[in-house]
């Protein structure tokens, strides 16, 4: 999960070198929202979240893709674990 929060953290510091002004700003003051889980989050937390992935595509890519690497642990079973990873990671693509 660290790997894939430091991607996040990747994807979302290239976006906001893309961007100036108020855009920029916004982006940046919003990291732990993005590392945190979203049951994690107070109401604005979720707010912001939300905000902030909906006006940007890549940043809201990534974090999904992080947020569902996390159901890997809730499988009993080694197979459908594997199974779950081969599909998450052909996502990636």
């Amino acid at each position: 999960m660290r790997h894939l929060n430091d991607a996040q953290d990747k994807v979302r510091k290239s976006d906001r070198a893309l961007l100036s002004g108020k855009a920029r700003r916004y982006i940046k003051g919003h990291k732990y929202v993005l590392l945190s889980h979203r049951e994690n989050l107070t109401a604005d937390g979720r707010q912001s979240l939300k905000a902030l992935l909906a006006a940007n595509k890549r940043l809201n890519t990534a974090y999904l893709l992080k947020e569902s690497f996390g159901q890997l642990w809730d499988y009993k079973s080694e197979a459908w674990a594997r199974k779950f990873f081969e599909n998450w990671k052909a996502s990636l693509k």
